[in-house]
């Protein structure tokens, strides 16, 4: 008797990787690939403007910089704005604005055994994480902060 293994996809890591550790590892990879796009656009470079992502109190923080050489040798760096990514709850991350001064909003995330996906939500909506990090940096990245 043959069984058809084909379409093989490896659950169990998928499913280990479905918690708050690894759901912050992809933000965080997300977020550097998202500003290392934004970080090379010609409008960006024009007006001075740096953005950094880095790990910080167990999240995750965006920052908006503005840049000055001050030397040859050495720049001046002043945050205008960020965005941070906390943990809250088992199974759920805020995201902050330093813009609006509060939550712009929290997502879950939940092991889905029928699909083999680790579903992304915002209330009954689901998400890619592309789309995650979009609602939360692009108001930072385009200068409508205050969304």
């Amino acid at each position: 008797m043959k069984i058809d293994n084909s379409g093989k996809v490896n659950w169990v890591q998928l499913q280990g990787d479905c918690t708050q550790e690894g759901i912050l590892s992809l933000v965080l990879n997300q977020a550097k690939e998202d500003i290392d796009h934004m970080n090379s656009l010609p409008q960006t470079n024009e007006r001075n403007i740096k953005f950094s992502v880095e790990m910080a109190d167990k999240g995750i923080i965006v920052r908006k910089e503005t840049t000055k050489e001050t030397s040859p040798y050495a720049e001046e760096r002043s945050i205008l704005a960020s965005v941070r990514f906390s943990p809250h709850s088992t199974n759920g991350i805020s995201v902050y604005s330093s813009a609006t001064k509060g939550l712009v909003f929290k997502f879950t995330f939940k092991w889905d055994d029928i699909k083999t996906i680790c579903e992304l939500r915002i209330n009954d909506d689901t998400y890619k994480l592309w789309q995650i990090s979009q609602m939360a940096l692009s108001p930072l990245f385009f200068g409508r902060e205050n969304e």
